[in-house]
């Protein structure tokens, strides 16, 4: 089971709001704020067992792997997905 992400963090979103100057662009994932989001795996952290008494984020900060990331999104724009980074023309390097 995945938790949820503001559990995980211990963040209430709507914290964000309060505090210039990012109060109108954080805190919800809606269309015209600001999101920077990392997608992991949930089961390369939680495998092959997982104390229901240790802390979501520690979990997260001491057992995810690099090779646990899905995507990698900034603003909205995906930078990295399955492995491969979106923005980097592997065949364009070769001519430089």
């Amino acid at each position: 089971m995945c938790p949820a992400w503001a559990r995980c963090c211990g963040w209430r979103p709507s914290a964000a709001r309060a505090r210039p100057p990012y109060g109108e662009t954080l805190g919800r994932l809606e269309v015209g704020r600001a999101t920077d989001i990392v997608l992991i795996d949930w089961r390369d952290i939680a495998w092959p067992y997982l104390d229901p008494q240790i802390r979501l984020l520690d979990a997260v900060i001491q057992r995810a792997k690099a090779s646990a990331v899905r995507a990698t999104i900034c603003d909205g724009e995906v930078l990295y997905r399955d492995g491969r980074f979106t923005r980097v023309n592997r065949g364009a390097q070769g001519a430089a």
